[in-house]
């Protein structure tokens, strides 16, 4: 046989399995979407619609208006509460700490996911930190953030503009505070925002921007309810519907009453872990006994790094998606 024979035989072979698998792929989605299960159809649909490039899927198979309702009756309720920072005097912890026993990961996992929860000792060592200048180049993973500012660890901070999905995870969507500079934004917009204060309160709620600056805090970013809402307040687990959202790739932050730090990354998007719900979220968090918590960027956005290495596992084959910030903990 001669190469060229071979080689056309080879593609002949990719190209049907390609389409053997993207039939089937199509065959799977039809099922769920009209078969007989309304929780496996709400779940995909709030899966799709939380995603970049896929969120068209469901427009394929109903109308807007049902998409909206299944959205609508599988959510995390909106809140006007903002974190009471007077709940809340443990001090600045202790500075000695700044190493990395001072910080502890563990596996967490359930029916649908498995992802890295990580416990920061000392709150005054997690701060904020950019992707460099924000003058419209591209976003970087959280390891670059990371390494770049000599952190020991570190996850995906807040949102970014990303028009039809096209963004380049570069251009924060709202304000971004890093030790006590406002980086960009600061407008008037209410937005879902995170970050601690100068006494190392992290505080989570809808505000503008001029208020979290107001406000003093020190290192915060900005996020969009419906994408990543916030989880507890002030003790109290925010009220779900239905699902609490679809599975997906999460990332949240979080703060014990003793002030201890909580990073947690969800995997998903493949067979291992196909991802978390935002009760899922809700319920670790009040396992771990957080009093404040919040949802940050998801989707391929979410990724935790430490001690030199990724540990979690991006959602996409390319690896991890440039983002505009993270938050870091210093060595």
């Amino acid at each position: 046989m001669s190469i060229a024979k071979l080689i056309k035989r080879i593609i002949i072979v990719i190209v049907l399995t390609v389409a053997i698998l993207f039939a089937g792929l199509v065959g799977i989605i039809s099922v769920v979407m009209c078969g007989p299960s309304e929780n496996a159809r709400d779940l995909m649909v709030l899966s799709f619609k939380e995603s970049s490039a896929l969120k068209w899927i469901p427009g394929v198979y109903l109308s807007e208006a049902e998409v909206d309702e299944i959205i609508s009756k599988n959510s995390v309720e909106a809140t006007d509460e903002i974190t009471d920072t007077s709940l809340l005097n443990f001090g600045t912890g202790d500075l000695t700490l700044q190493n990395k026993e001072a910080i502890k990961v563990e596996a967490v996992s359930g029916s649908t996911f498995k992802g890295h929860i990580m416990e920061i000792s000392d709150p005054s060592r997690v701060f904020v930190a950019p992707k460099g200048a924000y003058d419209g180049s591209a976003g970087v993973d959280i390891e670059t953030i990371a390494n770049n500012n000599d952190a020991i660890a570190g996850i995906n901070g807040g949102g970014f503009l990303d028009t039809n999905g096209l963004g380049n995870g570069g251009t924060p969507d709202g304000i971004v505070i890093s030790k006590g500079e406002v980086l960009y934004g600061g407008n008037d917009t209410p937005y879902v925002t995170v970050g601690f204060t100068n006494d190392n309160i992290l505080v989570v709620g809808t505000m503008k921007g001029s208020e979290a600056v107001a406000m003093g805090m020190r290192d915060a970013v900005c996020v969009k309810n419906e994408y990543a809402p916030v989880l507890v307040v002030n003790g109290e687990p925010q009220i779900t519907s239905g699902n609490g959202g679809g599975v997906n790739p999460r990332t949240a932050i979080g703060q014990k009453a003793d002030g201890t730090v909580v990073f947690l990354v969800i995997d998903g998007r493949q067979a291992s872990s196909l991802g978390a719900t935002f009760t899922d979220l809700i319920e670790i968090m009040i396992k771990h006994d957080v009093v404040n918590a919040c949802c940050m960027d998801g989707g391929n956005s979410s990724q935790m790094f430490y001690d030199g290495e990724l540990i979690s596992s991006p959602s996409s084959p390319t690896g991890a998606r440039g983002v505009p910030n993270g938050f870091l903990v210093s060595r």
